[in-house]
This record gives structure tokens, sequence and C-alpha cells, in this order.
């Protein structure tokens, strides 16, 4: 397995969900909350404080999470291939 290919590829995905969670985030605040409140076992996320969507979180998170799935996939790769041996 290449990893700088497959590390490209999961930074891509990864960098899309987040966009797509960012809009629905900012169409269907309620639903995306209630959503990802099963998702993670019942926690009450409305109980949280909420804060607005804005376009610079937006694209810090996507930086921050297309640059933390690269790695992760370059580190995931390269282990699948010295393990794989």
């Amino acid at each position: 397995m290449k990893e700088v290919p497959f590390a490209n590829a999961l930074a891509l995905v990864s960098g899309l969900v987040s966009l797509i969670c960012a809009a629905g985030v900012w169409l269907a605040r309620d639903a995306f909350v209630g959503l990802f409140g099963e998702i993670f076992h019942g926690i009450d996320l409305a109980a949280l404080p909420i804060k607005e969507v804005t376009m610079g979180g937006v694209i810090t998170g996507l930086i921050v999470v297309v640059i933390s799935g690269w790695v992760l996939g370059y580190i995931f790769a390269s282990l699948y291939n010295k393990l794989a041996k």
C-alpha cells in the first residue's frame, strides 16, 4: 500500500465529511445535535452551550481535520506495510 496516496485519500474524505457536517449543523442544528447524541450513546449534547457556525470556525476545523486525516492515513499505511511483511 502506498502511504502518500492513502494519506491523500483519507485527508480528502475527512475534509468532505467535515464540510458535510458543518453544512448539516448550519442547516439543521437541532437534528444534528439529536443525531450525534444518539451516535455517542445518548449523551445530551443539547445541554452543552451552543456556538454559532462561523466561516472561520469551519475553515479552522477543516484544516485540522484534513491535516489529522493525512497524518493518520500515512501512519496507518506505513504500519500496514510493516505488519504485512
